[in-house]
């Protein structure tokens, strides 16, 4: 068991890393890049693009951040600012312009964190999976 720490930190298992998830409806499309491996009290960035993949433009629409993945962090941090706990509304997206939001957030809970982002308009839900695993 001691002989395959060494093995795995070589292929950068306990490293830092990232992923990407996206999802693309009807009128509405998401792309998300995330930390997937990060070290306890390091700072990161979840980014996450929107796009009216609709023929006409859309008043606002609604990313929602699941609670039960951003709790788990701190220093927490949306740009845009967000009007509800965990959610940012774009005003006027127009077609086929993509919008993003930044959530910036402090690893300082060890273990796997999992949770969605979505976003919505009208009738249409786009919604993305992430799966962060913070190390000490």
């Amino acid at each position: 068991m001691l002989m395959a720490i060494p093995v795995l930190a070589a292929f950068e298992v306990f490293g830092q890393g990232s992923s990407t998830v996206n999802y693309r409806g009807s009128t509405l499309g998401i792309f998300a890049e995330y930390p997937s491996r990060i070290r306890h009290g390091t700072q990161e960035e979840v980014t996450v693009h929107v796009t009216n993949r609709g023929s006409v433009a859309l008043d606002t629409v609604t990313v929602l951040f699941d609670s039960s993945y951003v709790a788990r962090f701190g220093a927490v941090q949306f740009l845009p600012s967000p009007t509800d706990v965990y959610v940012v509304k774009l005003a006027g997206v127009g077609t086929g312009e993509t919008r993003a939001v930044r959530l910036s957030l402090r690893a300082n809970k060890y273990g796997r964190h999992r949770g969605r982002i979505a976003a919505a308009h009208a009738g249409d839900t786009a919604r993305v999976t992430v799966n962060t695993i913070v190390f000490p």
